[in-house]
């Protein structure tokens, strides 16, 4: 069930895959497929997902041994299917994952896919080769050491032996997320034993260690198998309840639209006429960074509370005449790098960045004419499923999250660092959760809104901080926007100044 994080993301369009910082490798020789064999049947288990308390979908656990080599090998089959309502469009979110592990659970293979409407949006294909893992994202090969094996807990008994754990007992392991296609360092803590549904079930808590993830909180049954888990981020509470047999389609689809936007009502009447806006906004993450709220035309005021920051924002005009080929100090070279999320080397998007620029010697003429080839050509409209760039210049459509995923890797591709930014924007009647870029040029970063068809900002948005998209393990960046995005924020106006 660790695809988790990945629907959280989608659903506040702020997730990316993203993994920590591997060797680059030649292209994968290993060969991925799976040993054929009589697979029999094992055990098979159903779990109802709930999203807000209602059900959502559902997801299936099947587990298969080779009868040929009395179950020294088992194959591992989940899948999650969802159904979430946003801006009062439906979606269907699958999650595809197939693992082959020895007996004692290490993992030996793994494939991981993601799917929205039938088609699939990201496929991961992982296995061991000698003392590294081989990492196969599209066209992408990347090589992950093996400092310590990793393993597929389908239950935890093995963690503790034959013994039944004690509360306070805990278990340090390590697995692979196909989704984020990286290793994660987990930590298994021990509760007392609680009555639930008749059943006398042991309570637990799932941490990373790297603090990525919220902790989960678990139920598990006589064989440490998960009976019950629930986990949240901010105001979105997501969970797992083991049930008797497949459970029924739900009759519509979850809708989440109230986690996209927060209340507002302005002061002024022509917003176009304000220069200057003090704003206090509350309910951000107690741990949440200052730092996250500077970024161009804004600054922080003050943190009278925990949760509570002053953020000033004014009105940014556009720089001057700015040369293509200006020098890139190394702090900012990291977003001019190709990912996943941003494959620069892509014949698509180099062409499509070629045809929009032309002969445009200008640094910030040559981010406007990107910016608005990405608001004419990208159709403004929701996709649930986090897709790279070159997906969302074939299919032609994507809504902020997307668009700035393609204008970040096309501006990456003419020589412009750039970088992806989450935060807030006022239009009908509301600050809508929403996502830019901001684009490096020559000494500070200016902001490009595709969605929004702007090529500066002005108060009508407040910044919550850079979205990392690029090569690196930001994880406790992502894991503070993800946790603000879902947050229930409030925004109010201190002061504001109009101009003439």
């Amino acid at each position: 069930m660790g695809w988790w994080i990945l629907v959280l993301a989608g659903l506040l369009a702020a997730g990316c895959q993203e993994r920590r910082p591997p060797a680059r490798s030649k292209p994968a020789t290993f060969d991925f497929s799976f040993p054929r064999a009589p697979w029999r049947l094992q055990r098979r288990l159903w779990y109802r997902v709930l999203l807000q308390g209602r059900t959502a979908g559902w997801h299936r656990l099947e587990v298969f041994s080779d009868p040929a080599r009395s179950t020294a090998f088992r194959v591992v089959q989940a899948r999650t299917e969802v159904r979430l309502g946003l801006r009062g469009q439906d979606s269907l979110l699958v999650f595809e994952q197939r693992a082959l592990v020895d007996r004692d659970g290490h993992l030996l293979r793994l494939y991981w896919s993601e799917s929205e409407q039938a088609r699939v949006t990201l496929a991961v294909q992982a296995g061991r080769r000698g003392d590294d893992w081989v990492v196969v994202r599209g066209a992408e090969t990347v090589r992950l050491p093996l400092r310590r094996e990793a393993v597929f807990p389908v239950s935890y008994a093995r963690l503790f032996g034959k013994g039944v754990p004690r509360p306070g007992e805990r278990r340090t392991f390590v697995t692979f997320d196909g989704g984020l296609g990286a290793y994660l360092e987990q930590t298994l803590v021990v509760g007392p034993r609680q009555r639930r549904e008749g059943r006398e079930l042991l309570s637990a808590q799932l941490l990373v260690k790297d603090g990525s993830r919220e902790p989960v909180q678990m139920l598990l049954d006589d064989e440490l198998v998960p009976w019950h888990l629930r986990l949240g981020l901010g105001r979105l509470r997501l969970a797992f309840a083991r049930q008797a047999g497949p459970p029924p389609e739900p009759a519509e689809a979850v809708d989440l639209s109230s986690l996209e936007s927060v209340p507002f009502t302005p002061p002024w009447q022509h917003v176009e006429r304000v220069e200057r806006v003090l704003y206090r906004v509350e309910g951000l993450p107690e741990n949440f960074a200052a730092g996250n709220l500077v970024g161009p035309g804004q600054r922080l005021r003050g943190h009278p509370g925990p949760s509570t920051f002053l953020v000033e924002v004014q009105r940014l005009s556009p720089p001057g005449r700015v040369p293509r080929n200006f020098p890139v100090p190394a702090e900012v070279a990291r977003y001019l790098r190709a990912s996943t999320m941003l494959p620069l080397a892509k014949p698509d998007l180099q062409r499509a960045a070629a045809g929009a620029l032309g002969g445009t010697a200008d640094a910030w003429q040559a981010a406007r004419a990107l910016r608005r080839f990405v608001s004419r050509e990208i159709d403004s409209r929701r996709r649930l499923a986090f897709v790279p760039a070159d997906q969302v210049l074939a299919g032609g459509y994507g809504d902020c999250a997307e668009q700035s995923i393609l204008l970040a890797a096309l501006l990456r591709v003419a020589g412009i660092p750039a970088r992806a930014v989450l935060g807030l924007v006022w239009r009908r009647g509301a600050f809508w959760k929403h996502m830019w870029v901001e684009a490096w040029l020559a000494g500070a970063w200016y902001p490009l809104d595709p969605a929004q068809e702007r090529d500066s900002i002005d108060v009508r948005w407040i910044r919550l901080g850079w979205l990392p998209l690029g090569p690196g393990g930001d994880w406790q960046q992502r894991r503070q926007l993800l946790a603000a995005f879902a947050s229930g924020l409030k925004v109010e106006v201190v002061e504001f100044q109009q101009g003439g």
